[in-house]
């Protein structure tokens, strides 16, 4: 009969063995993924000579930037969110009226439209124009308001 000392370390030893598979396997499946990516990036990327994986990914960088600025280009002046959040202002200044143009960039929520709304209207501001664009999830509001300086008050 084996001892208590003997039996846990049969065990602790079978365990070792059970992850050690369980960890190549997942291993395995993670390189045929990684691979099978790599594969579908080749038919994508025409190439006269095989490339290694590091040549692979430099030429898929290249085109996916000749490709954004293939879009930038093709939709200039189209009002199309971006990926990234962000709230651009721009003022200007015409006699004694001022304009501001603001643009927002950001996940699509209706609220953010009434919220933008309540936010202007006690201004007492003139809305010249008002654009809104969405795509997928993103949203793009873009909003010109006009008013007049207090020229003279103190």
């Amino acid at each position: 009969m084996a001892s208590s000392a003997t039996r846990t370390k049969i065990a602790t030893t079978e365990k070792c063995e059970i992850d050690q598979r369980n960890h190549s396997e997942t291993e395995r499946l993670r390189r045929e993924r990684i691979n099978g990516y790599l594969s579908t990036l080749r038919t994508l990327i025409p190439s006269i000579e095989k490339m290694d994986k590091a040549d692979l990914l430099t030429q898929v960088i290249i085109k996916v930037k000749e490709l954004k600025h293939g879009i930038g280009e093709a939709t200039n002046g189209i009002l199309l969110p971006s990926d990234a959040d962000e709230l651009l202002v721009k003022q200007r200044q015409r006699n004694a009226v001022f304009f501001i143009r603001a643009s927002l960039c950001c996940d699509f929520k209706h609220e953010i439209l009434r919220d933008v709304r309540e936010a202007i209207e006690p201004l007492n501001l003139k809305m010249e124009r008002a654009e809104i664009a969405t795509l997928g999830n993103r949203m793009m509001i873009v909003f010109v308001i006009s008013g007049f300086n207090n020229v003279g008050c103190h």
